[in-house]
């Protein structure tokens, strides 16, 4: 794939620095590795994933029609975790509830949310969601994207980091 500059020139130099020998040294969270030509790399070690203290805007849900779709027109869904508490918008309502995790599996529940009545189908949309979150047993983090799945496997939410 051709890379516009500098990007390109940037990925020639860093594969030509990791061809052939190279002396390494990790020092904590940090890996430097020299080639025979004395050019150094420097690595530092990214911290792992963290579902918690992160605010994310959700992008799609599963409507439990074995569906996933994308949030409406200009509505918002977003959640955040924080000390055992799930809260946010559903998009009309706030919610808020339980979770825990161990390791990447989950369980959400039970939500509770605010009671303003909206159009449809905005309220359609966010019983949809609050079902997919109570649904989703299984989350992972890739970069800023937060993958949460049911015990079918079938994805029950997909968000980004704010």
């Amino acid at each position: 794939m051709a890379c516009p500059e500098p990007g390109s020139s940037i990925e020639t130099a860093f594969h030509k620095a990791l061809s052939g020998n190279l002396r390494y040294a990790v020092d904590g969270d940090h890996l430097t590795a020299t080639t025979a030509a004395g050019d150094t790399l420097r690595f530092e070690r990214v911290a792992p994933p963290q579902l918690s203290g992160v605010n994310w805007k959700v992008t799609s849900f599963n409507n439990n029609r074995h569906a996933v779709v994308g949030v409406l027109g200009e509505s918002s869904i977003t959640m955040s975790f924080k000390d055992g508490t799930v809260a946010g918008s559903a998009g009309c309502n706030r919610f808020h509830g339980k979770y825990s995790t161990e390791g990447s599996k989950l369980e959400v529940g039970p939500l509770a949310t605010t009671r303003r009545a909206c159009e449809e189908p905005l309220m359609t949309q966010e019983r949809e969601f609050l079902a997919a979150l109570a649904s989703a047993v299984k989350w992972s983090i890739d970069g800023n994207v937060l993958d949460m799945h049911r015990a079918d496997g079938e994805r029950a939410i997909w968000a980004v980091a704010e």
